[in-house]
């Protein structure tokens, strides 16, 4: 019997982007057939091999095994490089857990009926995996089960998934729970990293004025990428518990239970805590941005209120100075008999007065932008200590 490869990832994806996807594949040439079932998902036909896309976000390719190596990069070239490619197109704005997840090894199932240990040792060394376990079970078919680091090797003839529901269960379980499994650190890892960065901004013993805009965007950023991979996180919840009822539906979780795939429990648990995780890096980011945002808000109305200030004196100065002119006693030397002779102002021309004004208000400006500009790029804010006191009227008023 020919021996069977299967190379798959887990991406986060809706029905909603596999019919995206499916009419994107169709204008660029490729033959897909859309096939409703408990998941709908896509058939798409290259090379002679097949691809399947589930409206749960699966997708995984199937060929006859050759050269262990050289499948699995062809099967997951063409999942990076056309499938994964065309997932970032819908998710421009939102592709930080995306990137994220392909930069981890796919998840490689192996179906032969001639399988050995010996064979299957092989097959580990060969894509550098450790074997960590081996399950055989008898009912309901015999079927011999070689794991470790996403290579799921068995021994099992493999049948066209068409006509065997059973075997599509097992090897899209396979891949669903495994691959999860090895989602969990880069989830977790990105989690870590927003906390640290929040809280390095929290620590800061100083922080100058001009760079709060640009702290303000940085926050808003990771605070829109933290509430998307929630929803993606609530998303794949609802999809775990959707297989779960399928697979019991279906009768399948004797075999499953057997060869230790029957875990939509414990991943519906672990997907919960990892959500809180993200919640409260949510709840993090946000108290942060709002403080953040009202000692910005403080400066710009100090910024307005000295505005007021200059242009006010500047102009006040110059029209009552003006003002007084009418009248005033000047003093100055005859050129003629080269006496001292007391003279006195009668009039100041009113475009003089428009003039000196528009000069006045220029100077004020000036004077406003020159100080500003000083106090922006010397004035630096101690943001442990804003935090704290901003926290301590906080919790002094809700006493």
């Amino acid at each position: 019997m020919v021996s069977k490869i299967i190379v798959g990832r887990l991406f986060f994806l809706t029905k909603i982007h596999l019919l995206k996807i499916k009419k994107h594949l169709r204008e660029e040439g490729f033959t897909v057939k859309y096939i409703r079932d408990d998941f709908d998902f896509i058939e798409i036909i290259h090379n002679k091999v097949k691809y399947i896309v589930t409206q749960d976000g699966l997708v995984y390719g199937i060929r006859n095994l050759t050269k262990i190596v050289d499948n699995v990069a062809e099967l997951n070239h063409f999942i990076i490089e056309v499938i994964y490619k065309d997932i970032l197109q819908m998710h421009v704005l939102d592709t930080l857990l995306i990137r994220k997840l392909v930069k981890k090894v796919p998840e490689v199932l192996i179906f032969d009926s001639s399988m050995n240990d010996q064979k299957a040792d092989g097959l580990f060394k060969s894509l550098g995996r450790n074997h960590d376990y081996t399950i055989s079970i008898t009912k309901p078919f015999r079927i011999k089960k070689y794991y470790g680091n996403g290579l799921a090797v068995f021994k099992y003839v493999f049948k066209s998934l068409q006509r065997n529901r059973k075997l599509k269960t097992l090897l899209e379980s396979q891949i669903v729970l495994s691959d999860y499994q090895n989602i969990i650190p880069y989830l977790v890892s990105e989690y870590h990293d927003i906390w640290r960065q929040v809280t390095d901004v929290r620590n800061k013993s100083q922080l100058r004025m001009k760079e709060l805009p640009q702290l303000i965007d940085q926050l808003l950023e990771a605070e829109r990428q933290i509430k998307h991979t929630m929803s993606q996180l609530q998303q794949f919840d609802n999809f775990i518990a959707e297989r779960q009822r399928i697979v019991i539906q279906n009768k399948d979780e004797t075999i499953l239970k057997n060869l230790k795939l029957f875990d939509f429990d414990e991943m519906i648990n672990l997907n919960d805590y990892v959500n809180e995780q993200w919640i409260m890096a949510r709840d993090y980011v946000h108290s942060t941005l709002t403080l953040i945002d009202t000692i910005y808000k403080e400066n710009s109305q100090k910024e307005m209120t000295l505005l007021q200030v200059i242009f006010a004196v500047g102009t006040i100065a110059t029209i009552v100075s003006l003002g007084a002119m009418p009248g005033a006693r000047f003093f100055f030397t005859d050129p003629l008999t080269n006496k001292a002779v007391a003279g006195q102002l009668i009039a100041f021309s009113l475009p003089d007065l428009a003039r000196w004004s528009m000069i006045s208000i220029a100077i004020g400006i000036a004077s406003f932008y020159i100080v500003n500009k000083f106090y922006m790029n010397s004035k630096k804010l101690k943001i442990v200590n804003l935090i704290r006191s901003k926290t301590s009227k906080k919790f002094n008023s809700t006493e």
